[in-house]
Order: structure tokens, then C-alpha cells, then sequence
């Protein structure tokens, strides 16, 4: 694999085949352990092995891990200290000559719209289509202005030839929309079933006591994500802390679990409810302390974006890190970085050795971890909301939403679970049977990359075909 600076590229340097089309991909490095990574280096090097292409990537946030691709890599700029240039970090300022080097007969761009405008505003320097990849994970997708500036949105979609979302969630988004945009169908994220892969009950324990270090016969449910807001961990660490303390009852009549009211500012329990929330039944019996429940954080603790919790003092808020009240129920990995991920064999492990995947996220585009814990045999817990039924239904457990909030600056408006409904589905999902960890990995294999990669090669050859689109929206639409 080379790396080249994105900055400095000479056409001569990149050893192109002149007898074939060159596709320029400009997504996350394929050797970043990101949603946005994986699928660029599983979705491309099965094209690439068919020999019928010259690839090279704009490769955004590139780092040298052990993960390698075929391809030639143009690493965006970095400062004299080898940190990534702010200004470069998608393309802004190195595309122009990529593009000029490159001469691509087609661009592949994979990412937020954001993430893919320096791309998309410099149509005209390119001469074949541009195909964007879209994961939707809010909506409705708001193209209206603030100071001067945009999500991206309507830029990122009038600039492209061809729109893919990775959901039909995604697909009906953008169609509300931008009715004019050249959307194709749905192309969905995939999960490599050949390494994220189920074990044994004996294994599983095994995992538990070498790699968690617990009681092999101990629950664990285990989410993986970026520490973003909209991530919303903050639920799993309440869900934690009622069903450990015991702070929940029953309801007779309906089976649901009532946590206790809390005052959460003074961080004081104000005792059970007196009926039923959901059906007013009054009679409730108290839930016993699950005392062996844990939680396994997959977040890395060095995020810092805006929006990000402060994942220690938020654990320390429920006692759930605080040795003197013996619940060290929470655990994570202090190696973890945002900027590299975790290598895929290592992941799995953590997906097969756990008995749940709970992530009460308000809204996913792709929904790549809870493929890969499907993969492993290990059930999914997730909102009912955004892509996560089409990815989890029939298998996982999708919590009705208890309320939406309009985000900020977004305007998306994100789905909440009821602490109630996720505390109930992770205690029942740790408890799951065989059969349903194997109706898991059965989902998923229809999702391998396997099935996957062939239709971005058809559409790739079609487009080729058809090249740029004579009907490339040019009319302002008027926003949602």
C-alpha cells in the first residue's frame, strides 16, 4: 500500500493503467476503524481484485495502523508537527490538484454533507459522474441557511449525479426532500460474517473472565459508538443504575417495569410510582437488584466534540464507577482513541463474549455495530426509530419512542426511549436464548459484503456508462 500527500501529487507517482477508468473514492481512510472506513475498504477491494479499475483515495483522517488496501492512498494535509491541517482535513484544500493529478473517470464520495462538499462543488473540474453515498441519520433535512452558512445538504445533493442512500429510511428523506435529485435506490452497509463471527456458551464465559474480568456467569450488555450526544449513552447508564439498586417495579397487569422518580439535579431517589405508567394498574411488585449486570462502554473516553458527554463525572453521577458503593458496574477500554478505532478481530470478541448490544441512540444512517453484534449471535436492543428496523427487525428488540426533541443546529428531530421500556429490554435481552443469538447471525449473513459489493459494481458500470447526468438539478427547491 503507498501513501501519498494528497497536496504534493503528481499524476506520474500513482502508476495509473491508461487502458483503464480511474475512480477516485474520497471517504475516510479504508485503515480507520470507522463506519465510514470499513465499508470504503469492504465495498472496494472486492472491486478492486476484479482488475477492471485504477482506484485511488482521497483518504480523509488517514492513520498507520496494520490495516492495508491495494490502492494508492493520498493522505489530507497535516502541519509541521504531523497533526491533520484543520483546513485540509476533507479535501478543501488539497482537491484541486488531486483532481487535476487524477483525472478520475468517476468520483465515489462516502460521508456527511459536509464531509463530501469539497467535492461536490468542484463538478466541473471533474469529467464523469459523481456518485455520492449517503447515510441519513436525522431528518427532515434542512436546506435553509443560517448566517450565511448550511448543513450542506442541498449542496451536497445538487452537486452529485447520482444520490445512494444505505437505508430506505434514508431513501424516503431525501426524496421529501429533494424530489429532483438523481436518487437511486438504497444500497445498504454490510458486515463481514467471516470475522465478526459467534462462540460458544463456553467461550463466551471464557471472554468474561480473561478479557472483562468477571464472574463468567455474569450479564453483560455492551455498546459501541462515538461519544456524540445524539448517542444518547446517557440512557444506558440510568437503565444501569435502576436495575442493579433494584429501583424498579413490575406491573402485574401489563409486565412492565417502572423505575423509581428520580431528582436527577440532586441526585436523589424520591421512591417507586404509584401506578403503572403505561397501563395505571395499581398493582406493582418491586424488581429485584441485578446484581449481575454490567455494562461494557465501547467510546472512546478522548472524544471532546461540543457535543460530547463527560463520560467519568456522568458514571460518577449514578455511583456506578465509585468503589465505595461497590458498583463497578461500568467498564471500558482506556487504550481507545477517536482518531484509530479498534482492530475488527478485537471488536469481535467483544461482540461474541457479550450477551446484549444496547444502544438508545435518537437516530443512525447505517447502523454498522449493530450488524456486527448480530454477526456475532449477540442481540440488539435499539430504538424504534430512524434505520434501526429495517436493519434489526424480526431479531432485535426496538423500543417505541417516548417522546422526539428537535436538535440543534440540525433541526432533526430525534427520537428518546423511556428509561422504563430500555432498562426492561436490556435486562430481557441479556437473558436471551441460543436460538435467538442464532436467528442474530442468520440476519446478518444476509447482510454480508458478499451480497453487497456486486451491486456498487453494477452501478459503478452503469454510470460509467451513462456518464454525467444531463437532467443535474439546477433549480433552487424550497426548503422544508
Amino acid at each position: 500500500m503507498r501513501v501519498l500527500r494528497a497536496e504534493a501529487v503528481r499524476r506520474n507517482d500513482l502508476g495509473l493503467d491508461p487502458s483503464k477508468p480511474t475512480i477516485l473514492l474520497a471517504s475516510d481512510s479504508p485503515c480507520k476503524h470507522t463506519g465510514l472506513g470499513r465499508s470504503t475498504r469492504m465495498i472496494w477491494s472486492p472491486i478492486y481484485e476484479t482488475g477492471k479499475f485504477n482506484i485511488v483515495q482521497l483518504a480523509w483522517w488517514h492513520v498507520n495502523v496494520k490495516e492495508e488496501v491495494p490502492w494508492t492512498l493520498l493522505a489530507t494535509k497535516r502541519n509541521a508537527q504531523g497533526i491533520i491541517d484543520p483546513a485540509d482535513k476533507y479535501g478543501n484544500v488539497s482537491l484541486n490538484r488531486v483532481l487535476s493529478e487524477v483525472q478520475p473517470s468517476i468520483v465515489w464520495t462516502s460521508g456527511d454533507p459536509w464531509m463530501v462538499l469539497p467535492m461536490t462543488q468542484r463538478r466541473n473540474l471533474v469529467s464523469g459522474p459523481i456518485i455520492f453515498y449517503s447515510q441519513c441519520d436525522g431528518g427532515p433535512l434542512d436546506i435553509t441557511q443560517r448566517n450565511g452558512n448550511t448543513l450542506g445538504w442541498e449542496e451536497a445533493v445538487r452537486g452529485a449525479d447520482v444520490v445512494v442512500p444505505c437505508a430506505p429510511w434514508g431513501h424516503d428523506l431525501l426524496k421529501d426532500s429533494f424530489p429532483n435529485c438523481s436518487l437511486r435506490p438504497y444500497i445498504p452497509f454490510g458486515v463481514d460474517t467471516s470475522v465478526f463471527k459467534p462462540v460458544d456458551v463456553a467461550e463466551r464465559q471464557k471472554i468474561k473472565a480473561s478479557v472483562f474480568k468477571l464472574d463468567p456467569r455474569a450479564r453483560v450488555f455492551m455498546s459501541v459508538s462515538r461519544n456524540q450526544q445524539r448517542k444518547y449513552l446517557a440512557a444506558n447508564m440510568q437503565a444501569l443504575y435502576f436495575l442493579r439498586r433494584g429501583r424498579f417495579n413490575i406491573c402485574a397487569e401489563c409486565g412492565a417495569y417502572n423505575v423509581w422518580r428520580r431528582d436527577y439535579s440532586r441526585r436523589k431517589d424520591l421512591g417507586p410510582e404509584p401506578f403503572c405508567k403505561f397501563c395505571g394498574h395499581k398493582k406493582l411488585r418491586p424488581g429485584r437488584p441485578q446484581t449481575d449486570l454490567f455494562y461494557y462502554m465501547h467510546a472512546p473516553l478522548d472524544d471532546a466534540m461540543d457535543d460530547s458527554y463527560r463520560l467519568i463525572p456522568l458514571l460518577r453521577q449514578f455511583g456506578l464507577i465509585d468503589s465505595s458503593t461497590n458498583m463497578n458496574a461500568v467498564f471500558w477500554n482506556n487504550e481507545l482513541r477517536s482518531t484509530s478505532g479498534e482492530m475488527d478481530d478485537k471488536l469481535s470478541t467483544y461482540y461474541a463474549g457479550t450477551d446484549a448490544f444496547a444502544l438508545p441512540t435518537t437516530g443512525e444512517g447505517f447502523c454498522l455495530p449493530m450488524l456486527e453484534s448480530m454477526a456475532c449471535g449477540t442481540p440488539v436492543v435499539a430504538p424504534a426509530h430512524s434505520s434501526h428496523p429495517f436493519f434489526v427487525s424480526g431479531v432485535g428488540r426496538l423500543v417505541p419512542i417516548s417522546y422526539y426533541w428537535c436538535e440543534p443546529p440540525t433541526n432533526y428531530w430525534r427520537g428518546l426511549v423511556s428509561v422504563d421500556a430500555w432498562a426492561q429490554n436490556i435486562d430481557e435481552a441479556t437473558k436471551s436464548t441460543e436460538e435467538t443469538r442464532q436467528a442474530c447471525r442468520q440476519r446478518a449473513l444476509s447482510f454480508d459484503w458478499k451480497h453487497i459489493w456486486p451491486k456498487w459494481l453494477k452501478l459503478i458500470e452503469e454510470s460509467l456508462r451513462d456518464g454525467k447526468s444531463a437532467n443535474i438539478w439546477q433549480e433552487p427547491i424550497k426548503g422544508v
